[in-house]
């Protein structure tokens, strides 16, 4: 059941498929729209599992990153709910390149905090790559929202500015 979660990875980097309907006319105008803080959300599952995740997510003007934020894995295990927070993390760097948000993650960390000891029987980090990167197509990019595509057969990640 687990080794289903492995494409976990790519929702916490955004890595995407669709095109986005934007009238940028450079990269270099999708960065400066980037460019902040967001609170990003992500709700995947399936009837016998599902994964929540909530980030703020920062991109610098230097082309740095860092992500960080609750995780809550849900699943059924011999009849019984449970649920597991987590406290993921992630750094690296971004740019935008072809209209598309390319983000190299140099470490992805998750840290239980609903079940100390857990790790020891099942450590979710081990599905994790220590890195990785890709592209994310950007479905919407306004002032105030970023919308990115995981993939055509998953939900939106949903993003909404923080900052000014």
């Amino acid at each position: 059941m687990f080794s289903r979660l492995m494409f976990v990875a790519p929702i916490f980097l955004g890595a995407c498929a669709s095109p986005y309907s934007n009238s940028f006319s450079s990269d270099q105008e999708i960065e400066r729209a980037i460019v902040g803080s967001w609170q990003c959300t992500a709700e995947f599952g399936e009837d016998d599992w599902s994964l929540d995740v909530e980030t703020v997510d920062s991109y610098a003007a230097d082309g740095t990153f860092k992500s960080a934020g609750p995780a809550f894995v849900s699943f059924q295990a011999e009849g019984e709910y449970v649920e597991l927070k987590y406290w993921f993390g992630s750094f690296g760097t971004w740019k935008a390149e072809d209209g598309k948000l390319l983000v190299a993650s140099e470490d992805l960390r998750l840290t239980i905090l609903s079940h100390p000891g857990i790790e020891e029987v099942f450590d979710l980090n081990d599905s994790l790559p220590e890195s990785m990167a890709g592209p994310a197509s950007i479905i919407e990019l306004t002032d105030d929202n970023l919308v990115l595509s995981v993939d055509s057969n998953l939900p939106s990640v949903m993003c909404v500015r923080l900052d000014g």
